[in-house]
Formats: structure tokens, sequence, C-alpha cells
């Protein structure tokens, strides 16, 4: 049995990832607190690093089940792009400040860090222009994709090959720089670096979610499923980063906060390998209705805490752990009816049609409690049913007294 070659692509890359996790998480242990701070491994950075595997791993089950697909590919090379920044990182601090001499190289490996983000920020673009399908919307999309990647190339030669220091670790020169600080070619470098990056990648990039919003609101039925995946992932990435900013404002480490706003990038890559390979695909909608409910939720009730241990005690200058306990004491006590409140509003204009349903079932519970013609009650059960649950056919079958058996009785239905 032949082996594709995706496959054995696939494979090679996925050892790579692992590799290169591996021995930045080694080398990063070893170098300890040694050389500048940006050099050090923290909390942010290793949860960063649990979303790189993410990435690899579902790009690869992408690429395996769908090799002709882009959007596998991309994602690999998004993961193992930051994965090389990574295990960067924990060599240049080895070699260079922890056991100056012990590695070779450890001047490419920071040199590395000045430019390797600009691989996986400059394909961003790529994934709204290619998902879910990984080819265009249309050949006139075509220029928007190489300006993309032009903007890439533009970008790489400012930071790859500029002279001087290097910017992520300035007590090393660049040894691959080209041409001398304030020469002709640096001056071009830094026009065309700059025209890529302030007007040129932002541009690609806006409208490539152009891209994405027209090819979402065409979509129907199995492809519309797959941009909620993909745009519930992106909704609660941008909340996320609005809870981190509040987090911030509220004194809690930064730490703490980057590691929070890091932390839900896991769920892009997971809902694009959802929306791709169709897994679950459905369970999207009652995901974006709990993701609604829960978020207003830990909003209002966030909101209500911090009233009570920040706002209150800043205003009248008493800081008193009985605010603390009355703060939690009200968030218990909001908890169930709040939840209730919001979940009425969420279904009201989210999820209309079981709004409607259980508008129907309460009337029909009110006006049981005061119905005694049992034809009537049969009717308007059947109606219930009919209008909340849409089956093809209903009937009922209620069982006849035996005195007023009759052949036939008790059975009512509607088509």
């Amino acid at each position: 049995m032949r082996i594709r070659a995706s496959t054995v692509a696939v494979w090679a890359l996925v050892l790579l990832s692992a590799g290169l996790v591996v021995g930045g998480l080694v080398l990063a242990v070893l170098a300890g607190s040694a050389g500048p701070e940006q050099l050090r491994l923290d909390l942010a950075g290793l949860v960063f690093t649990v979303t790189l595997v993410v990435f690899v791993a579902v790009g690869a089950l992408v690429a395996l089940r769908q090799p002709r697909n882009a959007v596998g590919w991309i994602l690999i090379a998004e993961g193992i792009a930051w994965q090389v920044g990574f295990a960067a990182v924990g060599y240049a601090a080895y070699a260079l400040f922890a056991e100056p001499g012990g590695l070779p190289a450890g001047e490419i490996a920071a040199w590395l860090l000045d430019w390797i983000w600009i691989v996986p920020i400059g394909l961003l673009p790529f994934f709204f222009l290619l998902f879910p399908d990984g080819r265009l919307r249309s050949r006139r999309w075509r220029p928007v994709a190489w300006l993309a990647g032009l903007a890439i190339l533009l970008i790489l030669p400012r930071d790859a090959f500029g002279p001087g220091p290097l910017q992520s670790v300035p007590e090393v020169v660049n040894p691959v720089g080209v041409g001398g600080t304030g020469s002709a070619v640096e001056r071009l470098e830094q026009v065309a670096g700059s025209f890529g990056e302030s007007i040129l990648g932002p541009a690609m990039l806006l409208a490539a979610v152009v891209c994405f919003v027209l090819r979402f609101r065409a979509a129907r039925g199995l492809e519309r499923q797959q941009f909620k995946w993909l745009a519930w992932a992106a909704a609660v990435l941008v909340a996320s980063f609005a809870s981190g900013a509040v987090l911030s404002v509220l004194g809690v480490p930064d730490s703490i906060v980057s590691a929070f706003n890091v932390l839900p990038l896991v769920g892009l890559p997971i809902a694009m390998g959802m929306a791709i390979l169709r897994h679950r695909l459905y369970d999207v909608d009652q995901l974006i209705h709990r993701t609604l409910v829960y978020g207003v939720l830990t909003a209002l009730l966030g909101v209500v805490y911090a009233t009570g241990v920040v706002l209150v005690p800043h205003l009248v200058g008493v800081h008193s752990p009985l605010l603390v306990a009355g703060s939690t004491l009200a968030v218990a006590a909001l908890f169930q009816p709040l939840r209730q409140r919001v979940q009425e509003a969420v279904d009201r204009r989210f999820n209309r049609r079981r709004y409607d349903a259980a508008r129907t079932i309460e009337a029909f519970t009110f006006r049981l409690r005061h119905q005694t013609d049992l034809d009537a009650l049969a009717a308007e059960l059947l109606d219930v049913v009919t209008k909340t649950m849409e089956p093809t056919t209903v009937s009922l079958w209620l069982r006849p007294s035996p005195a007023r058996a009759e052949p036939g009785g008790g059975r009512a239905g509607r088509a």
C-alpha cells in the first residue's frame, strides 16, 4: 500500500512541531532567569505554547482528512512558525546568557526572534480568504491574496536584514545585516517595511475580513453552519480581550491577564477543525446560545461584584470585609433569577423558535387550568404540539371510560 506524500509531509511536520516545543521548554527551564526579561518563560508563554500545539494538531487532522484544503496546511504553518520563535527564545537565553558558548549559533536564534513573527501574522488574511473549503470565493479575490503575500515580503527584509543591534536582543548585532546604518539599502528596507506593515498588510487583512463577511452572508445550509463556528470562536476571543482589559483595570497581574487573553486562541483552530471536518456541526447554535447567556450573565454579576468590592469602598473611603461578603451574597442571590431573565432575552432575540414554543406552552398551561371541555382540550393540545414540535402528523388517543366507550372513540388527529 503506497503512502501518500501529503501524509508523510503531515507527520514530518508534526514531529518537527513536537521537537520545537519540547526543545524550547527544556532550554527555557535550563536557562532559568538568565538573560533579559523577554527571553524568560512565563505563564502567558506557557499557555501560548499549548495553544500552538492545538493549532498544529488540528491542522494535521484537517490535512490528513482533506489534503487539498489549504486551511489545514496554513494552520500547521501558523503553529510551527510561532513554535520556531518559542524554541529560539529558549535557545538564545541558554546559548547567550545562561551558558555562553555552550551551544553554537546563539546569535542566529536571537536573529530569528526579530522576524519570525511576520510569517504567522502575515498568514492571518488567508484564513479569512480560504475558509472553509480552501479556495478563494472567486477570481476577483486573487489580487488580495497576492498582495497579502507581498506584504510579508516587504516587511521581512527590514526586520531580517536591517543592520545594527537586534530589536529582540539589543546586546546582539544582526549577524546577517545588509548595508550600514543610514545607508541607501537600509532606508529602502525601512520604507518598504513600513509600507507593508502600516498600509498594505492591514488593508489586505481588512479586505480578507470583508470577503469573509460577504461569504458568510451568501452562505446557506451546511456552509452557513461552518461559518458560524468560526464566528463564534472570534466572538469569544474579542470578549476575552475585553475581559482582560477589565481585569487589568482591577489590578490583576499582567502575567495572569496575558494568559487569560491567550487561552481563548485555542478556540480558533478547534472551531475551524470542527467546521471543516463537519464534526457536531449543527451543535454550534446551542453553543452560541449558551455562550451568550453565560457570557452576559458573567458580565452582569462581575459588575455587581466589582461595584461592591471596588467602587463602593472607593466612594465611601472604607474597606471592610463585610462589603466583600455582602457582594458575594448578592451575586449568589441574583444568579438564578438573573439567569432566567438573560436566557429569556437571548431566546427572544437569537432563538426565536424556542422562545415562541415556551410562550405557547405557557399559554396552554394557563388554559388547562380553566378548560373543562375534553374535546376542546384535545384540539388545543394538538395545536400546541403542532406549533412547538412541527411534526409531519400528530394524533392523540384518549382512553374512553367504560360507560361511554364507542367504536373508534377516543382518537383525534391532525396532518
